[in-house]
């Protein structure tokens, strides 16, 4: 079939790279997920008539999803809608490197590409003393308890002990890159306890 596979705009400030949200369908042709250059996921599900009956917004790497649900009459009309949305107190705060605004380091770093990078690009620093530092500042929605999480790609010759400064209103936590992690596509781990914001 001659469905659209991808869209391409222009680069985000300071990129070079282009935002590519992807399409996947069904057999039939009907879109069955959309996938934008941050890995936010967008997939729908249909009755026989093709009339939509679920649509489910999936953040990055899964930790929170809204979904709405339609129902019909006999006749094609809509009968109700429903919406799970956002449990209270999940929001989701998402920071990369290629986020101008929201990002500042010190030392020498430079941006490339590695195996399972989040995103267009990574920055690295060389191995040293530890003086480089990059910071994310979060723009925290409210006061309250939230997970930390932090992604980095396999990159040959990466120090296997980098230090993560977690600051948050009750003080600061400090993990290590060799620390246990779970894996997805690069490593994305706790990179603390619940602290909070």
């Amino acid at each position: 079939m001659g469905n659209l596979q991808e869209v391409s705009a222009p680069p985000s400030d300071g990129q070079s790279v282009r935002n590519v949200t992807r399409y996947d369908y069904y057999d039939n042709g009907w879109t069955k997920t959309s996938t934008d250059p941050w890995d936010i996921v967008n997939s729908f599900d249909y009755n026989d008539n093709g009339q939509q009956t679920k649509n489910t917004l999936t953040a990055a790497g899964g930790s929170t999803s809204r979904t709405i649900l339609w129902e019909y009459f006999l006749s094609g009309n809509e009968k109700r809608r429903t919406e799970d949305g956002i449990p209270v107190g999940k929001d989701v705060v998402l920071v990369d490197n290629s986020d101008a605004h929201n990002t500042a380091s010190q030392g020498t770093w430079t941006v490339g590409t590695a195996t399972g990078n989040y995103g267009y690009d990574v920055a690295t620093a060389p191995a040293g003393t530890g003086s480089a530092q990059y910071n994310w500042q979060l723009n925290i929605p409210r006061a309250g308890n939230y997970d930390v999480f932090v992604y980095y790609p396999q990159v040959t010759g990466a120090a296997t002990d980098a230090k993560f400064t977690i600051t948050y209103s009750g003080g600061a936590s400090v993990t290590k890159t060799g620390e246990p992690r779970r894996e997805r596509r690069g490593r994305r781990r706790p990179a603390s306890d619940r602290r909070t914001g």
